[in-house]
């Protein structure tokens, strides 16, 4: 599902952080849906805060100013931060999905002419606002082209008839022409009510077969590694026990679901764990280092024994994962470690093997396609146990 917001929708709150946005965001977690924000509507949002702001607050501003005497502790507002600050909150609202559509595509000059000539909707009776001509145009081919269901979200008088919440009779024919893919909502609130998500109970028999379906034992360690975890590279694991906790279930449609399941889970992990030291000024690693040429800035390279990838991570579904996620979720890159800074000692690796442990609650968010899992995501994990013991002694 597609959501497209009019600019009045934004201008009610700029920060999208009122409960109808928050319930919003919620919706199309659950949905896997997203935002499709038009350039159009984006640049208008942002040129309306613009005046706004430059009256309620720069004009504000300019008054108060002459009864400031320490500027230092009072900065004057700048409207070209906030700008990007809501330019940023409009491409990313509250971490969700958004895609933004540049240009003019799909939308007909000569359409937006006949609708301006013969005042059809949501062309006013005056011919007017031919800007909501060619949003609507876009949103109609964006329905049309894309065959996915697709939410029109405006309170804009050009599209509704006076004194009732029903389209104007030439908004619904184009909406027809989508076969169904299009629909359109006044507000928020509407939208919210009557999309409302059923919910069903979750058996623990069903829990468990996606557990296993899904594997999500594999993606459940994995991101527990990397997060609590950076220094440990699995050579293997065995899911020992695993156990439902609580979860619910969403109809999202008639063969799509999105599901929010807890698990409780016990993992014994084989692994290689290298931690790094400064090296002392006398080790072999500095003195090598010295010698390389690296006395003023020493490269990774030159100092370190690199722990070469092993292949066991494509079986864990990360590409690179030593490489970039660790380094993203923890700060830590296991391949290379990080680089001294300028006339600092290099670090010494200390590698052992050691089978780990863990007793593991975790939260799921699952979304289900007919009795495919299509996506799995994380949302919270819990160690509440961890039993560490070495296999070999340290190399």
């Amino acid at each position: 599902m597609d959501i497209v917001l009019d600019s009045n929708v934004y201008l009610s709150d700029y920060k999208l952080e009122s409960d109808k946005f928050i319930a919003l965001f919620d919706h199309l977690r659950k949905a896997n849906g997203r935002l499709v924000l038009f350039a159009l509507v984006r640049d208008e949002v942002l040129e309306s805060y613009a005046r706004i702001f430059s009256k309620q607050v720069l004009e504000r501003w300019s008054k108060i100013t002459p009864h400031i005497v320490d500027r230092k502790v009072l900065p004057s507002p700048d409207l070209n931060i906030q700008k990007n600050a809501l330019r940023k909150q409009l491409l990313s609202p509250n971490d969700g999905n958004c895609i933004v559509i540049e240009g003019y595509d799909g939308v007909d000059v000569a359409e937006i002419a006949r609708r301006g000539i013969y005042r059809i909707p949501p062309a006013n009776t005056n011919g007017e606002e031919l800007r909501d001509v060619i949003l609507w145009l876009q949103v109609v081919d964006h329905a049309k082209k894309h065959k996915t269901q697709v939410v029109f979200i405006s309170n804009d008088s050009g599209f509704w008839k006076e004194g009732v919440d029903e389209p104007k009779d030439e908004i619904k024919s184009d909406i027809t022409s989508t076969q169904g893919l299009l629909r359109i909502y006044k507000s928020v609130e509407h939208f919210l009510a009557e999309n409302v998500l059923t919910t069903e109970p979750v058996s623990r028999e069903w829990a468990l077969n996606v557990f296993e379906r899904g594997d999500l034992g594999r993606v459940l360690l994995a991101r527990t590694l990397a997060k609590h975890f950076p220094e440990v590279y699995p050579l293997s694991h065995e899911i020992k026990s695993v156990d439902f906790v609580k979860g619910s279930l969403y109809n999202i449609s008639v063969d799509s679901r999105f599901a929010e399941i807890s698990y409780r889970a016990t993992v014994d992990v084989e692994a290689r764990v290298t931690t790094y030291t400064l090296a002392p000024m006398n080790s072999p690693t500095f003195i090598n280092a010295i010698d390389s040429g690296a006395a003023s800035f020493v490269e990774a390279s030159t100092i370190w024994n690199v722990v070469e990838e092993n292949s066991v991570w494509n079986s864990y579904q990360i590409p690179t994962y030593a490489n970039s996620v660790l380094s993203q979720a923890a700060g830590t890159n296991l391949v290379n470690p990080p680089v001294p800074n300028r006339l600092s000692r290099p670090y010494q690796p200390t590698t052992r093997h050691e089978r780990i442990k863990l007793t593991i609650e975790a939260k799921f968010s699952l979304w289900i396609q007919g009795e495919t899992l299509i996506q799995s995501q994380v949302d919270a994990l819990n160690i509440e146990n961890t039993d560490v013991r070495p296999l070999i002694q340290n190399e």
